[in-house]
C-alpha cells in the first residue's frame, strides 16, 4: 500500500465581499507560504487600503461592541479548513479462521461456489450414528452451530476425492472410485470404475489415490506389478467405458524412473503440467503435458530444490501459477510460484497435523486432523 507521508497540504479559504482570495500551498513543493508574486502589505479594492492588522483591531472592537451572550450567527462563509494527510495504516497480515470443529480424520478437501467438502478416514466415537465416517460439507462461511452435512455417510479406505460441477468422486476400497450427484445429500453413490477388473490380474493395479480433476478428465494415481510401478490413469468426468478404452495411462513410471516405488502424496495437473509431491519429501516433481491424456516422464524436472517439501508433505493443489501442500507431519501448510518454485513459503502456520489444502478466488482453505480422531477442524485464510 503506497504511503502518504510525505505529502502534507494545508488548503485555507477567506471569502470577504466583493472578493475572494483563496491560498493554496504545499510544503513538499518547498514553497512555505503565499506566491511571491502577491504582496500581503499593499492596499487591495475591498479592504479600504486597511492592513491586516488594522482589520483585527477593528473586528475586536465591533465584536466587544455587540457582544450579547448569544452565540454568533452564521454568516454563511466558509470557514477556513485544514486538510490533515496523515498516513494510512497498514493492513496487517490475514487471520486464519477456524471455521468448522469435531472432524473425524479429515484427508482429502473439494470446494465449489458454495460449498467446502472433505472425506474423512476416521470412525466417530458413537457407534449409534449413521456416520461411519464418509464425506460431509459446510457452507463456504463455516459450519454454524448445525455442524457438517453428511454427503456420503460411509466410506472404506478412502484415498482421494474430487469434484467437477456436481459430480463428487472418491477412492474406496484400494479398489473402486465411486461418484454420487451433490444436488441432493446425502447422494447416492454408483461406481465409476473398478481399477482392478479393468485393467486385469495381471496389471495388478490398485490403490487408486490424488484424485485430480482438470478440465473435463478425471486423474489419479494407482500402484502397480505388486506395488512397485507407478501410473497416472485418466478419465473423462462423464464416465469411465472400457469399450473406449479407459482408463487411460497418462504417465507410467517403472524401474530405474524417481517414481518407481515411491509413495505418492499430492497430484495437480493443469493444461501444461502435471505436478507430483511425495511422502518422503524432497522437490516437486513436474513433467510436461503433452495433450490431455499424456504426459512425457523423460520431462521430469525439480522444483524448489532437495528440501522444497518436507516428509508427508500432502495433497497439492494448483492456483494458478502457486501450488500449496500440507505437512501433515508438521504445523504448516506451504506453497511456491512456479516455474521456479523457489523460495518456499509458509502459508499458514500452528496447524495440528494439517493434511489438505483447496481454494476458491478468495481463501485458501484447510484441514487439521488434530490430535486425535473427533478433534480435526476446517479453517479459511484470506488470500
Amino acid at each position: 500500500m503506497a504511503s502518504r507521508a510525505g505529502l502534507g497540504v494545508a488548503v485555507l479559504v477567506l471569502s470577504i465581499a466583493p472578493l475572494t482570495v483563496i491560498d493554496c500551498f504545499s510544503s513538499s513543493s518547498g514553497n512555505g507560504g503565499p506566491d511571491a508574486g502577491f504582496d500581503s502589505t499593499a492596499p487591495v479594492d475591498g479592504f479600504g487600503g486597511e492592513t491586516g492588522d488594522d482589520a483585527a483591531a477593528e473586528a475586536s472592537a465591533s465584536e466587544a461592541a455587540t457582544d450579547t451572550g448569544n452565540p454568533p450567527v452564521d454568516s454563511g462563509a466558509p470557514e477556513a479548513q485544514v486538510v490533515d494527510a496523515e498516513p494510512e495504516a497498514e493492513a496487517g497480515p490475514p487471520v486464519l479462521e477456524v471455521i468448522g470443529q469435531n472432524l473425524y480424520g479429515p484427508i482429502a478437501m473439494a470446494v465449489d461456489s458454495q460449498f467446502i467438502y472433505f472425506l474423512e478416514s476416521g470412525l466417530p466415537p458413537d457407534a449409534s450414528t449413521s456416520y461411519t465416517g464418509g464425506i460431509r460439507r459446510c457452507p463456504l462461511a463455516g459450519c454454524g452451530s448445525g455442524g457438517p452435512t453428511v454427503v456420503v455417510p460411509g466410506s472404506v479406505l478412502p484415498g482421494g476425492m474430487a469434484l467437477s460441477g456436481t459430480s463428487l468422486f472418491w477412492s474406496d476400497s484400494f479398489q473402486y472410485i465411486l461418484t454420487c450427484d451433490v444436488s441432493t445429500v446425502p447422494c447416492t453413490s454408483t461406481q465409476f470404475v473398478d481399477i482392478v477388473d479393468t485393467q486385469g490380474d495381471a496389471g495388478d493395479a490398485t490403490f487408486p489415490t490424488q484424485l485430480w480433476v482438470n478440465g473435463s478428465n478425471l486423474y489419479w494415481f494407482v500402484e502397480l506389478n505388486n506395488d512397485n510401478d507407478r501410473a497416472i490413469y485418466t478419465c473423462p468426468v462423464t464416465g469411465c467405458s472400457a469399450t473406449a478404452g479407459y482408463p487411460k495411462t497418462v504417465l507410467y513410471a517403472g524401474p530405474g524412473t524417481t517414481l518407481y516405488q515411491a509413495n505418492t502424496s499430492g497430484l495437480a495437473i493443469d493444461g501444461s503440467y502435471a505436478y507430483v509431491s511425495l511422502f518422503s519429501g524432497g522437490p516437486i516433481l513436474r513433467y510436461a503435458m503433452t495433450s490431455a491424456e499424456t504426459a512425457d516422464i523423460t520431462t521430469e524436472t525439480q522444483l524448489g530444490g532437495a528440501t522444497a517439501t518436507p516428509g508427508a508433505a500432502h495433497d497439492l493443489d494448483l492456483d494458478g501459477t502457486w501450488l500449496r501442500w500440507a505437512d501433515s507431519d508438521g504445523t504448516t501448510v506451504s506453497g511456491c510460484q512456479t516455474p521456479a518454485c523457489n523460495p518456499i513459503v509458509d502459508i499458514a502456520t500452528g496447524r495440528v497435523m494439517p493434511y489438505a489444502t483447496r481454494h476458491d478466488a478468495s481463501y485458501v482453505y484447510g484441514v487439521d486432523q488434530g490430535p486425535a480422531v473427533g478433534t480435526g477442524v476446517l479453517w479459511r485464510l484470506h488470500k
